[in-house]
């Protein structure tokens, strides 16, 4: 396997200065294999601890963050690594991370399980706080799941304006460039 981009460093737990309601407490390099044949791209892991919420709070970045693919779902890293329910969502995780690596540089956002809720995935002002914090040309382009979605285009848009961030026109995860 090729070494990471860069040696991960030991530091201590941190807030973000602009969000100190999240402290970092870990980030670190992950490769994983988006296609069968090809060798593992790397993906960023910040992992922060949400302290007004007493949650985790996991993102992935990867590449260039100047104007990333935004993506924000339900989820549970854990959940994507085995078990037959997992499949599918796993298959769908990975067109995340090919569009990603495809667009030249991403973020995901993993909203904790413990927010389910029924319907389409709003996001909270906390995890758009935490992609304004990543993305680092206040430009963004939201990969929804359907063309029709919306409600989540229009609740993160507001939102993600509010959070001093342009949005491009969204693209539709499964759809190619």
């Amino acid at each position: 396997m090729p070494e990471a981009p860069e040696p991960t460093s030991y530091f201590d737990p941190q807030p973000l200065p602009d969000a100190p309601r999240f402290v970092l407490m870990a980030s670190y390099w992950l490769p994983i294999a988006v296609e069968e044949t090809a060798a593992p791209q790397w993906f960023r892991l910040h992992a922060y601890l949400d302290t007004g919420a007493l949650a985790e709070r996991l993102v992935l970045t990867r590449g260039s963050l100047r104007e990333p693919l935004v993506r924000i779902q339900r989820d549970a890293l854990l959940d994507r690594l085995a078990g037959d329910a997992a499949v599918a969502a796993k298959r769908d995780w990975l067109d995340v991370l090919r569009q990603m690596v495809s667009h030249g540089g991403g973020c995901a956002v993993l909203l904790p399980p413990e927010l389910e809720a029924v319907g389409p995935v709003l996001p909270d002002e906390a995890a758009l706080a935490l992609v304004a914090h990543h993305v680092k040309g206040r430009r963004a382009c939201l990969l929804l799941d359907a063309p029709d979605a919306h409600v989540v285009q229009l609740d993160c848009a507001d939102k993600l304006r509010r959070c001093g961030l342009t949005l491009e026109a969204p693209r539709v995860l499964g759809q190619a460039d």
